[in-house]
């Protein structure tokens, strides 16, 4: 007995391993999709080195496997248990004595890893990601600095300035129809417009600057109401604000650059962080909480897959997309409720897992409930459930 349990732990296990592995390509496309073609963007438009896409393509990998993984686990849990109830496989298994939670041991092996794999991904690789993404991007910046910078577009991207342009040759970086609003200086806001405009590096190649061309500033003081001051120019250099992130602080960063131990020293100092307690708790136990969703999927996907009794990889899917969807609407509302203090962020992060995960274990136990129920009684309990009797 104890053999032939082996080989169809191995059975089981490869039909979940082939399953996966094509949920997980499926879902990372999906996702990576609008994210590749801006990097195509990149390297045909902006002419940012092939070598350089690539790395940027390996950073947005790991904030991806997050979410994917425990989809195509989902999906892998759905798509195989399913298809053997379909089959009666599973009927004659558990007429030879198997019971669910034996059944499900594949399930969880595989399980372990897709949980290793999501949270190596959510408590190391998303800050590791997040950071040298940055730090690749404000290289690209100092060098190619119109990388991000669109026509007809108001960029923001520079601290206390608004650009926008009318007319961007990607070629050469060089815009035309200038109009920037300056606010770096409170007290003395001004407008400024240019025929032509490019972004470029000092002539210390140290300090990234806007440099306009025949062009005028409209000043009006705060403190000298009435005035108006208009000054042309032939030649503008603005100095702008691309600061290097390697030398950033806590506030100069978002919580998912964080380590673990940077998010515990903010937490305990919120000032020194510059952002509330509560977004930070919410991002502090989201790192946790996402590889846990791969074994609520399995207490959720193993039972339900065993009661759907349908076949076929598309069924598989939407039934997988419709569950995805709800774990992830519940973890937006807990994440808004939790970052807002209207519930704590424990509980606002942990819902999604407590609330499925207490569905997924009724209906676990529900489906070895013949275990517990006296022989003379079996056949009544099948009836009910409309279904034959053991």
């Amino acid at each position: 007995m104890k053999a032939g349990l082996k080989v169809i732990d191995r059975y089981i296990g490869r039909e979940l391993c082939t399953s996966m592995g094509l949920g997980l390509g499926f879902f990372t496309f999906v996702l990576l999709t609008k994210k590749l073609l801006k990097l195509i963007e990149l390297v045909l438009t902006k002419h940012v080195p092939l070598g350089s896409v690539g790395w940027l393509f390996l950073y947005i990998f790991p904030p991806l496997l997050v979410w994917t993984t425990p989809m195509a686990l989902l999906l892998a849990i759905i798509a195989t248990y399913g298809r053997l109830a379909s089959d009666q496989e599973l009927t004659a298994l558990k007429a030879a004595g198997c019971r669910l939670y034996r059944l499900s041991l594949p399930a969880f092996g595989v399980g372990i890893v897709a949980m290793a794999i999501t949270a190596t991904s959510s408590i190391y690789g998303v800050p590791w990601a997040a950071q040298a993404f940055r730090d690749l991007v404000f290289v690209l910046t100092r060098t190619q600095a119109t990388i991000g910078i669109q026509e007809r577009v108001f960029n923001d991207d520079f601290h206390g300035l608004i650009l926008y342009a009318n007319r961007l040759d990607d070629a050469n970086g060089i815009m035309e129809g200038v109009f920037v609003v300056d606010t770096r200086d409170e007290q003395n806001p001004r407008t400024i417009t240019a025929r032509r405009g490019r972004i470029a590096l000092d002539d210390r190649q140290t300090t990234v600057v806007l440099e306009l061309q025949e062009g005028s500033a409209h000043v009006i003081p705060e403190r000298k109401a009435g005035h108006y001051q208009v000054s042309g120019f032939q030649t503008l250099k603005l100095p702008l604000s691309v600061s290097d992130p390697r030398s950033a602080g806590l506030k100069d960063r978002i919580p998912d650059e964080l380590t673990i131990a940077e998010l515990l020293a903010a937490i305990q100092d919120p000032g020194a962080s510059g952002r509330k307690t509560t977004d930070l708790l919410v991002s502090l136990h989201h790192r946790f909480a996402a590889p846990v969703a791969c074994l609520v999927f399995i207490i959720l996907g193993t039972p339900l897959a065993i009661r759907i009794r349908r076949s076929g990889r598309g069924i598989s899917l939407g039934v997988t997309i419709a569950l995805a969807f709800i774990y992830y609407a519940l973890m937006v509302f807990g994440h808004g409720m939790g970052k807002n203090g209207i519930i704590p962020p424990f509980w606002g992060v942990w819902l999604p897992n407590l609330l499925l995960g207490g569905i997924g274990l009724l209906l676990f136990i529900g489906g070895d409930s013949e275990a517990w129920i006296p022989t003379s009684l079996r056949g009544a309990w099948a009836t009910a459930r409309g279904l034959k009797g053991p």
